[in-house]
């Protein structure tokens, strides 16, 4: 007779769910409240650059280092942080041209010229403006989908998300760190890459001392 174990398979699914509409109650619960833990401060929002570009006869590639190095700095200086791929962007759009070999020669011998005159930081892919002496976490909710991507937040402007999170609850647990973290950025939705990347970081600053753990929670150091 077969009905034993179809009462028994029957019973495991109601198992599992049981364990899963609970595991999304959990997620709502800890999305709810780190909704409230960072709706209390609001971020100042990101500003794209909008240089004024002017090249009169000449072509972006035929203009000179010196005035190519100004423009990428003054883009880097409104968005710093900033991907490199969003300061040639915001470059040859300025220029109102489109994307080409020559348009990137002209945005990399300005990037050259930028960083050789110690204007411009490069990190891996992001640029960041020398005279800066902190990373402003900014909120990112009114940007164009092509720029509202994680993947162009610098790990920099994140652990600074990560730490004002954490500070702003007074202690965290670990778990909830990337919804409250990611909604200060201005991301409404915390993906799964999105929380593993913080969850990296959240490892790292654990490491090197920017963060510690108490009582199951985490906390900024005393």
């Amino acid at each position: 007779d077969g009905k034993p174990i179809a009462v028994a398979e029957a019973s495991e699914n109601m198992d599992r769910l049981r364990g899963k509409r609970l595991e999304e109650l959990r997620t709502i619960r800890r999305e709810a409240t780190s909704a409230k833990l960072t709706g209390a401060m609001s971020q100042l929002a990101y500003k794209i650059a909008k240089p004024g570009i002017r090249l009169g006869k000449k072509e972006l590639i035929d203009q000179p280092a010196e005035k190519l190095a100004e423009w990428v700095t003054e883009i880097v200086q409104v968005e710093s942080p900033v991907h490199r791929d969003e300061v040639y962007e915001r470059l040859f759009k300025a220029a109102g041209k489109r994307p080409g070999a020559r348009n990137a020669e002209a945005f990399e011998k300005g990037l050259v010229q930028a960083v050789a005159g110690q204007a411009v930081r490069p990190e891996g892919d992001f640029l960041f403006d020398a005279a800066a002496t902190e990373v402003v976490v900014r909120d990112r909710r009114k940007l164009d989908s092509s720029d509202r991507k994680f993947e162009l937040v610098a790990d920099a402007e994140l652990d600074a998300a990560i730490l004002l999170a954490v500070g702003q609850s007074y202690g965290i647990e670990a778990e909830d760190i990337s919804i409250a973290s990611t909604r200060l950025l201005g991301f409404d939705r915390t993906l799964e890459p999105m929380r593993q990347r913080v969850d990296e970081r959240v490892a790292a600053m654990l490491a090197d001392g920017r963060l510690v753990e108490r009582d199951e929670q985490i906390h900024q150091p005393d």
